[in-house]
């Protein structure tokens, strides 16, 4: 094992690397997920941001989050993915915004993800029933 005499950025990369792999393999095992984003170091210590989340959760972003707030404001678990017309173009549930209360609802359409006001989402739900 090799010991290390200085904290610099090849040190951090090295310790950074073996951390990542060991603990995605106790993660792994656990349903979790590893993740690194970034690392500082200065002379006399390094830091770095490591995130675990569940690994289930990538499988569809938002959904986690839509099932738990969803029913907050008058829609289903099931509402997510669905479909509606609005302008012209086709918009999917993608997720809840819980801190935008004027437009809370997040709709993906090619693409790209817009927010919409609840009344307009519930309108044209009833609509595409």
């Amino acid at each position: 094992m090799k010991q290390f005499t200085a904290i610099d950025r090849s040190t951090c990369s090295t310790i950074q690397k073996e951390a990542i792999d060991a603990l995605a393999e106790y993660a792994t095992a656990r349903g979790l997920k590893v993740t690194y984003k970034r690392g500082k170091y200065d002379p006399t210590a390094g830091f770095c941001d490591i995130t675990l989340s569940f690994a289930l959760a990538d499988a569809e972003p938002g959904r986690v989050e839509w099932e738990r707030y969803c029913t907050r404001y008058g829609l289903r678990p099931e509402d997510f993915g669905r479909s509606f017309e609005h302008a012209g173009k086709t918009f999917t549930i993608s997720g809840v915004r819980t801190r935008a209360p004027k437009r809370p609802i997040s709709c993906t359409s090619e693409g790209r993800t817009y927010s919409f006001p609840l009344s307009i989402v519930k309108l044209y739900l009833e609509v595409a029933a």
